[in-house]
């Protein structure tokens, strides 16, 4: 029983601890499909992070570019969006046309799987290409990893090179499933 309570402990505090990974910051959902977004908001929030929700990329580029908001510390962007895809707004981050750090931590979302596709992330320097349709449990398990190597890098000043976007798609697309998001 005393070792049962204790692995019990031991997971408890890994999931507080992974709750926190995202608490008290701002992260930015450009996300079309009002399911997805309403799920990823309650994801996010459950981790402790402040969520806010674009429909369109132009309304991420208006938050993003917006002085009266504080700087943003994740991006989740649907790669295809109305108007201005996920892609041009991860563009124009780091192109520093935003009022967010060119180096903000950002995030494709997207069902594109080809190659070119892949290389235009990788180009961009998202930090992460996740596959749809892919679990809210495996999105917020690979947020983890996202945030922990980025808090990771900023206290240590080293760089960690992050794996490259096939790498991150082979990764992702090979992890098992049992409940898949609709889009």
């Amino acid at each position: 029983v005393q070792a049962s309570s204790r692995e019990n402990a031991g997971k408890s505090e890994q999931s507080c601890c992974a709750n926190q990974l995202l608490a008290h910051k701002k992260v930015l959902v450009a996300e079309d499909t009002a399911s997805i977004a309403y799920a990823m908001q309650h994801m996010l929030r459950g981790m402790g992070a402040e969520p806010v929700v674009a429909e369109t990329g132009e309304k991420a580029l208006e938050l993003l570019r917006n002085p009266h908001q504080e700087h943003w510390d994740l991006l989740v962007l649907d790669s295809r969006l109305p108007g201005i895809d996920g892609l041009e707004v991860l563009r124009a981050l780091r192109n520093g046309d935003t009022l967010s750090p060119a180096k903000t931590l950002a995030v494709i979302y997207t069902a594109t799987t080809s190659d070119t596709f892949l290389r235009q992330c990788e180009a961009l320097d998202a930090d992460g290409v996740f596959l749809k349709p892919l679990s809210f449990k495996q999105l917020r398990h690979e947020l983890e990893k996202l945030v922990t190597a980025k808090s990771a890098e900023k206290s240590t000043g080293c760089p960690g090179k992050p794996k490259n976007v096939t790498q991150e798609k082979s990764a992702i697309a090979n992890m098992p499933e049992t409940a898949n998001t609709e889009h």
